[in-house]
């Protein structure tokens, strides 16, 4: 799942700003390293190379060389919070 690409459109009301939080990725991408030895090799590393993309080319911000904790999507563009 893309994290700002497979958002579904405003559900709570029309005209919403839709949010994505840095949070979700790194969770995720910690929590899947604590249980590797429950899960499937390949699960563990498909789960964190995803994270590490969101992290790193979905929230990084390489003109600012800053992660923001919230992104923005406002119609077809991505705003900083």
């Amino acid at each position: 799942m893309e994290f700002l690409t497979d958002l579904p459109e405003a559900i709570s009301s029309p005209g919403a700003m839709l949010l994505e939080g840095l949070s979700l990725p790194m969770i995720l991408g910690n929590l899947s390293l604590e249980i590797e030895h429950l899960l499937p090799a390949e699960q563990v590393e498909a789960t964190n190379e995803k994270c590490v993309h969101d992290v790193m080319n979905v929230f990084y911000n390489n003109e600012m060389g800053l992660i923001p904790e919230v992104l923005a999507r406002v119609t077809a563009f991505l705003i900083l919070l």
